[in-house]
């Protein structure tokens, strides 16, 4: 990931094994600090466990310190290798995570956009997509390591043509309607206290390519 990324980019790293550790806080990628990343990189060890949960809950945690100084986009890219088994929330990881993305629609900076990679036999791909979906973005299976290279190339495609991961249309009404829904979409969200208003959660807007409702 390191490799394709330049001084306009910002590069944060959390392992999660038995906890979860901030190896790299949010770092731009210079040539002054392109070294001290990689060696980073290179004294990561593996432990056995996985605490996806507390990876995740780190990695939000860091957009949203980072967040409060930048408004820029924000993708994290989730590989692991195993089912967690560490520290697991009552209700499930998934939900955990939809919860945490819907508290930063109070922070404007902040836009957790997760994309899912699961390496390997012994992964829970349904888990995987859920969180993935929860992150507003999407899952990929790599089933060996040959396809590890194209699953990270394809990742940071996705995540640089994406201007916004997670759009929502607002439509306003001369009078409140009896109920609103638009064609491919899921129903639309009343606009509380004003009824002659809604919001359709639209999904993904891609740079150069139009988007019909």
């Amino acid at each position: 990931v390191v490799a394709y990324m330049g001084p306009e980019d910002t590069f944060g790293l959390v392992t999660f094994g038995q906890s979860a550790t901030k190896v790299i806080e949010p770092t731009r990628v210079t040539s002054q600090t392109r070294a001290s990343i990689n060696a980073k990189l290179d004294s990561i060890t593996a432990c056995g466990r996985t605490n996806l949960w507390g990876g995740l809950r780190s990695s939000h945690e860091m957009i949203r310190k980072w967040g409060q100084s930048n408004v820029v986009p924000t993708t994290v890219i989730t590989l692991t290798d195993g089912q967690p088994n560490e520290q697991r929330p009552g209700r499930g990881e998934a939900n955990a995570l939809r919860n945490l993305v819907n508290s930063d629609q109070r922070c404007a900076n902040v836009l957790f956009h997760m994309i899912g990679l699961g390496y390997g036999q012994s992964i829970d791909s349904t888990l995987l997509k859920e969180l993935s979906e929860a992150g507003t973005s999407c899952f990929t299976y790599v089933s060996d390591g040959t396809l590890i290279g194209t699953a990270i190339t394809s990742a940071l495609a996705n995540a640089s043509c994406t201007a916004k991961p997670d759009a929502c249309m607002k439509l306003c009404f001369s009078s409140a309607p009896g109920s609103v829904s638009v064609h491919g979409f899921a129903n639309a969200n009343r606009g509380g206290v004003q009824q002659n208003t809604a919001e359709i959660k639209i999904g993904r807007i891609l740079r150069g390519q139009p988007k019909e409702i």
